[in-house]
């Protein structure tokens, strides 16, 4: 330990911090092999298991998720944000965590009789107790994993989030052909939380002890509150959807949507995830230059639409068929509900960066509004409308989703106009050329006889389809963005 008069730094960081492009590119590459095990793994435990599984899962989170709020009350961006190395006040939020996390298991108990009774499903009981385990695992993780994302440890962060994917993945196929159920998915949380405790303990360096300050705590607060309010709304927002249909719809079509979304919110798990963790510490360090955040997040915001949107699009248009490559006929309800989705994710992409923007500023309360909106705008519809299908409440959530956050940015940055005009420039001519290029596939399938499903001639026509789109987008980057994207080595 370093001393600071009476205070003493943790001493969890690298003599000589990585280069930010080869850190990040360690974590690309881990996120990239760890997903691609995941698909398979999913993929194959989706075989297995049927709707009503997923439903049962998605439900036992259904109200226990508010309190998840609990046990972070932003301490991990807290952590980054403020760039903290204090002994002091580093444990008190490890022990803060602690408690917070035995509250939230306690809470689960209780309200698992709730759930049960409000769903009329007596299984959920011990499911959502079982999620208490999983809590705990997770308040604990919260100090040292975000040690990690404080120094831009990159490469350790993506070894730690991979070895617990597969891990987890590894336990949910044998657990799967063993045939267990729902309780296939909460095990393999478990696990999955489990490896990231013991991994982020050991690649961080931190050894925690229970000592607890109010006063250092105090600091803090009024930072942490608004980030914990913009939580609370996003899930608000997320868990009324259960809760308002769950006694509308079957826990087979809770299973369908639950699925689709889990599928369509792969990229932002993965690439965007990687993307906002790179982003948070790095615009923490430019605090002292508002300009350079600014342009930090319109490098951000760029390689957002260029590379990732169109992944998105992809999943809307290629959604079914792929899919019908892949799972079995029981999930054949699901394709058309996941392409929808994937629009859905976009918008809620686009917002996630902006608000690390937004904190990174130290002024999160700029993304309350749009958390605020979201959280009126998305459970008042849904009700309204909760007995339409799935497919058409999924179109509804796109289109609000779209307009709200539209029309957020260009409040938000309205004294920036040159900035607001860029980003749905760019937006706009991504869209475009995604079209053109659906358009062209679209004029050549009559010429295509195959018929979707699973056997080698479909896949080939598929990979065929998906090349020529590839292609041409490939086409465009390198026409008109090439510059921005090789130049992205040294920013």
């Amino acid at each position: 330990m370093i001393a600071e008069g009476n205070r003493e730094k943790v001493d969890v960081r690298p003599l000589v911090p990585p280069s930010i492009f080869v850190g990040a590119g360690w974590l690309a590459t881990c996120k990239l092999g760890s997903q691609i095990f995941s698909w398979i793994g999913t993929f194959y435990v989706a075989s297995h298991l049927l709707p009503a599984d997923y439903g049962l899962s998605n439900l036992s989170t259904a109200f226990t998720e508010f309190a998840v709020i609990l046990t972070n009350l932003g301490i991990g961006t807290t952590l980054v944000q403020r760039q903290e190395v204090d002994r002091d006040k580093a444990d008190t939020l490890f022990t803060a965590t602690i408690m917070l996390g035995l509250l939230l298991a306690l809470s689960a108990l209780g309200l698992s009789y709730f759930g049960s009774w409000y769903f009329r499903n007596p299984d959920l009981v011990a499911l959502t107790q079982f999620t208490a385990v999983i809590y705990i695992l997770s308040s604990l993780t919260i100090v040292p994993y975000n040690f990690l994302n404080r120094d831009m440890r990159f490469k350790e962060r993506g070894l730690l989030d991979m070895y617990s994917v597969v891990a987890s993945i590894s336990a949910q196929m044998l657990m799967a052909y063993l045939g267990m159920g729902v309780w296939t998915l909460l095990w393999g949380s478990a696990i999955r939380f489990l490896v990231r405790l013991g991994l982020a303990f050991w690649y961080s360096g931190y050894k925690p002890r229970i000592h607890f300050r109010y006063s250092l705590l105090k600091e803090d607060l009024g930072f942490s509150a608004q980030l914990t309010l913009n939580w609370f709304l996003f899930v608000l927002k997320e868990r009324s959807i259960p809760i308002i249909m769950g006694r509308a719809y079957s826990v087979s079509q809770l299973g369908l949507l639950g699925f689709a979304g889990s599928l369509s919110g792969i990229p932002n798990l993965k690439i965007v995830q990687l993307l906002r963790e790179v982003l948070l510490p790095l615009l923490a360090k430019r605090a002292h230059s508002p300009a350079a955040q600014l342009s930090g997040l319109g490098t951000a915001l760029k390689v957002m639409v260029l590379l990732v949107l169109p992944l998105y699009f992809c999943g809307w248009y290629y959604g079914q068929d792929t899919l019908a490559c892949i799972l079995p006929e029981k999930w054949s309800p699901m394709f058309p509900l996941f392409e929808v989705l994937c629009l859905v994710q976009m918008w809620n992409v686009l917002a996630s960066i902006v608000s690390i923007y937004n904190t990174a500023q130290g002024k999160p309360s700029k993304s309350t509004w749009f958390e605020l909106g979201m959280a009126i705008i998305v459970p008042g519809a849904t009700f309204a409308f909760r007995y339409l299908d799935l497919f058409h409440l999924a179109h509804m959530w796109s289109g609000l989703g779209a307009v709200v956050f539209i029309g957020w940015f260009a409040w938000q940055f309205r004294t920036e106009g040159a900035f607001v005009r860029r980003f749905l420039g760019q937006l706009l001519s991504v869209v475009v050329i995604c079209a053109a290029l659906f358009c062209v596939d679209n004029m050549i399938a009559p010429f295509s006889t195959v018929q979707m499903g699973r056997n080698g001639a479909a896949w080939a026509t598929l990979a065929a389809r998906v090349a020529l789109f590839l292609s041409g987008y490939g086409l465009y980057l390198k026409l008109a963005h090439w510059d921005f994207l090789i130049g992205l080595r040294k920013k």
